[in-house]
């Protein structure tokens, strides 16, 4: 089943609901079977102008527009939340389209929502998604890539960074940003904010 989950003027987090609406009309006709693939889904991305193209016409005028430093948190907070739900496949628009694209200048220049893209990939290519939860706007997703246990975190909180006790069980040392760059720990508490981490 082919749909576009876009939730221009929501956060990705909106998405679960709206393929749970999906899969209830799917099994009411019997196609409860069928794999859902998210065929287009995407946000307003800024240019390196500051400008987000040409954004006056039609729907587009009332859509969210994702800054440079919050567009790669919600790239992988999209691919997260369509796995989670369920979905095989998802298709993101566009790579150089001057409002909603990955890339600017014809493609030449990537924007930042470019490589929360490649890290979406890095974290979730070859990886098993055991599930997600949410506790107060805290949401831990926790995965299995070769063999080891992951868990990728981050905060809806819309007014800064919050900390996040670690459990111990987890037993992890290091963290990724969204933008690929890896660290060590140096405790248990760490600040999360909207852009995820993971915790390996």
């Amino acid at each position: 089943m082919s749909y576009h989950f876009y939730a221009p003027l929501d956060y990705p987090e909106i998405i679960p609901k709206r393929i749970k609406k999906i899969r209830f009309i799917m099994t009411k006709y019997d196609l409860g079977h069928k794999p859902i693939w998210n065929t287009e889904v995407g946000w307003l991305l800024e240019n390196s102008d500051g400008a987000f193209g040409k954004t006056e016409r039609g729907a587009l005028r009332n859509w969210k527009k994702l800054s440079y430093q919050e567009a790669p948190g919600i790239v992988i907070r999209n691919f997260l939340m369509n796995f989670y739900s369920g979905v095989d496949h998802i298709f993101w628009y566009s790579w150089d389209n001057r409002s909603m694209g990955l890339a600017e200048q014809k493609g030449h220049i990537l924007k930042p929502a470019a490589w929360g893209y490649k890290t979406a990939v890095n974290w979730l290519g070859g990886s098993e998604l055991k599930g997600c939860t949410e506790n107060k706007g805290v949401w831990v997703c926790h995965i299995v890539k070769n063999g080891k246990n992951n868990w990728i975190v981050w905060s809806v909180e819309r007014r800064g960074n919050i900390s996040f006790f670690i459990p111990k069980n987890w037993n992890v040392n290091r963290f990724i940003t969204s933008v690929g760059v890896s660290n060590y720990l140096e405790s248990a508490e760490v600040q999360i904010g909207s852009q995820p981490i993971l915790l390996y």
